[in-house]
């Protein structure tokens, strides 16, 4: 993309494009929307922002269609570009129906591999992928012992080969 300058092109700023070669304007991405990084020559280069995600599961492009990136939700982190969110510690919800999230009644019970990853400003989200409970755990938050498990306390433990 080039942004107008009289005497030259000049490569559009992130969260900005130009289609056309030449000495035409640089054109915005949506709000909720921007590129990776300069030069993009596309608005399917405009991707969602962190905080937010696509309407649909998909990588199609998504700039200049009105509203195509949504807010995630605060139990849930999207990324730049995410196309399924990932989950907060605390919290359940699956691949299938990701938007419906479940508070864990105990925070080990949800408890998983944690992915820390760090933003722009600074601070770290601690988040895991959809659908993963802690060991021995099934079903929404994550609030039964699997088959072959057997409750303890607040914890899950798998049984013997007694039959227990």
């Amino acid at each position: 993309g080039a942004g107008l300058d009289p005497s030259r092109c000049v490569p559009c700023e992130m969260g900005s494009y130009a289609n056309t070669t030449g000495n035409e304007a640089c054109t915005p991405c949506p709000l909720t929307s921007t590129t990776s990084g300069a030069a993009a020559t596309q608005a399917c280069q405009c991707r969602c922002r962190v905080g937010f995600i696509a309407e649909a599961n998909t990588t199609s492009c998504i700039a200049g269609s009105a509203g195509a990136c949504r807010r995630c939700p605060g139990e849930l982190f999207c990324g730049f570009d995410a196309t399924l969110p990932l989950v907060r510690a605390g919290y359940h919800a699956t691949a299938e129906d990701p938007f419906s999230v479940w508070k864990c009644v105990l925070e080990q019970q949800c408890h998983y591999e944690q992915q820390e990853f760090g933003l722009q400003d600074g601070s770290v989200v601690v988040a895991s992928r959809l659908g993963e409970c802690a060991a021995g755990r099934v079903g929404l938050a994550c609030g039964r012992c699997a088959e072959g498990y057997s409750s303890s306390l607040h914890e899950c433990i798998q049984c013997g080969n007694k039959g227990v």
